[in-house]
Parts: structure tokens; sequence; C-alpha cells
């Protein structure tokens, strides 16, 4: 979150949770209109489960 408040002019860094929620959420409502709700779903299972992985590589999980 640090990173991308980096790149905020200063009036949009108290907002800057709101802005990547909401991008998150028209990124995956496009992939909804597109591909549809069960590949968007396996996308998103897939994505989750290489994050915990690789949190757990790096032996900040457990």
């Amino acid at each position: 979150m640090s990173l991308i408040r980096r790149f905020l002019p200063i009036s949009l860094k108290p907002y800057a949770g709101r802005l990547i929620i909401t991008m998150l959420a028209f990124i995956i409502s496009i992939l909804f209109l597109t591909i549809g709700f069960f590949r968007t779903l396996l996308i998103i299972i897939l994505c989750t489960v290489g994050y915990v992985i690789g949190v757990w590589v790096d032996k900040e999980l457990w």
C-alpha cells in the first residue's frame, strides 16, 4: 500500500484504500462480463493460492 501512496497526489493519499478496492472491483466486474462467473472465480482462487504459497515460501505466514 505504501508503494501506491508514493505515486498518488497529496490530495488523494487519504483515499488510497478506496481507490485500490474500486479499481479491483471494476476489473473483477469486467472479467465477470467477458469470461463469466466461474472462470473469474477460478482466476481469483488461483491468484489467492499463489499469493499464500508465495508468502509461505518467504516464511512470513508460518
